[in-house]
């Protein structure tokens, strides 16, 4: 049987300038559809008119569910018989290998096969890209950037790992007396094995993008909200703009080639991927040198690795941070309850102010980063202002998802040193001196090894942090995740933190059950699944 190999991007069908369509509404089979990107990427495709089917291990998700709604065949599991005998194309997910079932069946049938990024650096050819890259911060300043523009009438194109939140919750006003009841799970159960069109996505009352009704100015603010409430990752605009999330994993970022992007930050990660910091830098370098000459390029003026990735860039180099000498930098900055306000300089002039319903420095990094972004591409002050004070934030991003017998839980994907402490101490700055509980799953053995002594002092700012074992993504391991985890919790013991290692997520439950108490904040954080573990049984 004829094995998967991957064709020229020159095979997949020529798109048009407005909907990357040739000859109507195109069609394409996503394998590995339930990943963060690929529901991403659906929910654009589905926006353009193409004809979506979908299959995946994982059971369908509200968001896959809603995609059903609209059209999407979905499988549960995989089976050759998925790939719909006159699709036009495979598009395939990092996590799936060429001897996927359903690959083997789309190579023996010769149809084209692309990776994600693949697919989305072929969308690009159509559309002036804005690509967002960076150890830190993509996703947010990803969906800033997509929101703004978005809520300005611009009417982008917009892919991003992480789903909008709907309106944000005041994490220090959450009511003290809600039950257990409060967190709910939003997987469900297992879907059936095909799930298929329930309703005509043309009917009265679907969500509707700007793109597809041509309203703007404030309707397209009224649009925004919709995409808020349907917690969207992903959505299909009619302008030139193609806002996408670029990550450095396995060299994706390299299939894009966008006029205006930006490299927020770059600190050693993925050691599956790279070995050294001067391999990553290398990485980031090409990417940098793939923005066009005519673009813009913005970096981290003031971080080092950041700045010698864009020493050969040919694109219009432009900084921000808070370091002196950046162009964008962000000045009198105020935290309050409700989130964080600045001023925004360029170049030495007072350029605006930004009001975020976020919390963090992190966050006025990434509204900076955003800012600057948009200003570049053309917004005005007052355009960027309206849109970030709007921005309702994404998922597990700090996510205050409710409370548990009077403990209040936030969700928080920070698996890399940096994001932990930059998540505790904003913790610490919103809630006081309430006890801080991080209950923290550690993402790949590798980066868990690589960064032990940077991973054991991040967590300075929780008063109690429980460690469950490594979540082994794409590893092959026996008890590492075990071994590992015991040691990082050896360590944050040495730095003077109370930590306990928790044998299994199903234990956590009965842990706080037993230890903690009405007033504390619980903090579950990583890139695993590791927002399940109250769910556990």
């Amino acid at each position: 049987m004829p094995m998967p190999t991957e064709w020229p991007s020159s095979t997949l069908p020529i798109a048009n300038t407005s909907h990357f369509g040739s000859h109507g509404p195109l069609s394409a089979h996503l394998i590995g559809v339930c990943g963060a990107g690929m529901k991403a990427l659906a929910e654009l495709l589905d926006g353009l008119g193409w004809r979506l089917s979908g299959s995946d291990f994982s059971p369908a998700t509200m968001a896959i569910e809603a995609l059903v709604q609209r059209g999407l065949v979905f499988h549960h599991g995989h089976s050759a018989e998925h790939v719909p005998r006159d699709v036009e194309c495979v598009v395939y997910s990092p996590a799936i290998p060429m001897e996927n079932v359903e690959r083997v069946e789309a190579a023996r049938r010769a149809v084209p096969q692309y990776s994600y990024s693949q697919m989305v650096g072929r969308l690009m050819e159509a559309r002036a890209g804005v690509c967002i890259a960076g150890t830190h911060g993509k996703s947010t300043t990803t969906a800033m950037v997509g929101w703004v523009l978005s809520h300005a009438g611009r009417e982008p194109s917009v892919l991003v790992g992480a789903e909008l939140c709907g309106e944000p919750v005041d994490a220090t006003r959450v009511s003290m007396d809600l039950a257990s009841s409060s967190i709910s799970s939003e997987r469900g159960g297992v879907s059936p094995p095909v799930l298929r069109r329930v309703s005509d996505p043309q009917e009265p009352g679907g969500l509707r993008h700007p793109a597809q009704t041509g309203i703007a100015g404030a309707d397209a603010q009224d649009s925004t909200a919709e995409l808020s409430e349907a917690h969207r990752s992903g959505w299909a605009g009619s302008g030139e703009l193609f806002v996408v999330e670029s990550c450095e994993f396995e060299r994706s970022f390299l299939d894009f080639s966008p006029r205006y992007a930006a490299i927020l930050s770059v600190e050693p990660d993925h050691f599956d991927c790279f070995a050294d910091l001067p391999s990553l830098v290398q990485a980031f370098g090409k990417f940098a040198h793939r923005v066009t000459s005519d673009g813009v390029l913005l970096v981290r003026g003031d971080c080092e690795a950041a700045v010698e990735c864009v020493r050969e860039a040919t694109a219009r180099v432009v900084t921000f941070g808070v370091g002196a000498g950046c162009e964008w930098q962000a000045d009198t900055i105020r935290s309050g309850p409700e989130g964080v306000r600045f001023r925004v300089v360029c170049r030495g002039e007072t350029w605006g102010e930004v009001e975020l319903k976020l919390h963090g420095d992190h966050n006025v990094l990434n509204a900076l980063a955003a800012t600057a972004l948009c200003a570049e591409i053309g917004l005005t002050a007052e355009e960027v202002a309206a849109g970030l004070r709007s921005f309702p934030g994404i998922r597990r991003r700090f996510e205050v998802v409710g409370e548990r017998n009077g403990i209040t839980v936030i969700s928080d994907y920070a698996h890399h040193p940096t994001a932990v402490a930059a998540t505790l101490k904003t913790s610490r700055e919103v809630f006081g001196s309430r006890r801080i509980w991080c209950v923290f799953q550690p993402h790949q053995v590798s980066r868990t090894l690589a960064l032990m002594e940077d991973f054991a002092t991040s967590f300075v700012d929780a008063d109690e942090v429980l460690i469950v074992p490594v979540f082994a993504a794409r590893e092959r391991v026996l008890d590492e995740p075990f071994l590992a985890s015991q040691e990082l919790v050896r360590r944050i013991n040495a730095c003077g933190v109370s930590a306990r290692f928790v044998e299994s997520l199903d234990r956590i439950k009965a842990t706080l059950d037993h230890a903690a108490r009405l007033g504390d904040v619980l903090i579950l954080m990583g890139a695993g699944d590791i927002d399940r573990a109250l769910d556990a049984n």
